[in-house]
């Protein structure tokens, strides 16, 4: 499987070629770790519309589940696991929309995490429940 870095890396041409590419890699964000280490997921969408809003919602939601999969081993009850849980999962979702090149999906992932009082990151505990 790909790391995020060597999938651009190696599609930019293709990515310039195709309207719509039909896959992200969600790579976890752990500090230090190589991007060679560091777990990823493929998260695909090739079935979704992502000219409507609930396309947009939908492809948001399955990266923000694979981003709490890929940073599953940071999970933890004390703050400090929290925090760096939250992190990951953060720079995951965020590498993952800049990824997609799509600017309805960038404007909603702006609005997620911009809006006050709006519940941007899942926690843990939240994800394990679903």
């Amino acid at each position: 499987m790909f790391t995020l870095n060597r999938f651009i890396a190696r599609n930019v041409a293709v990515a310039a070629l195709t309207v719509l590419p039909s896959l992200v890699v969600i790579q976890s964000a752990y500090a230090g770790a190589s991007s060679g280490d560091a777990p990823s997921i493929t998260v695909r969408y090739g079935d979704l519309n992502l000219t409507s809003q609930e396309g947009i919602a939908s492809l948001y939601r399955r990266i923000g589940n694979a981003a709490a999969v890929v940073c599953s081993a940071l999970d933890g009850r004390d703050p400090m696991r929290e925090t760096l849980w939250h992190d990951c999962y953060n720079h995951a979702v965020a590498n993952a929309v800049h990824t997609v090149h799509n600017e309805t999906l960038s404007a909603y992932h702006f609005h997620r995490i911009r809006v006050p009082g709006h519940r941007d990151v899942e926690t843990p505990t939240n994800l394990a429940s679903r």
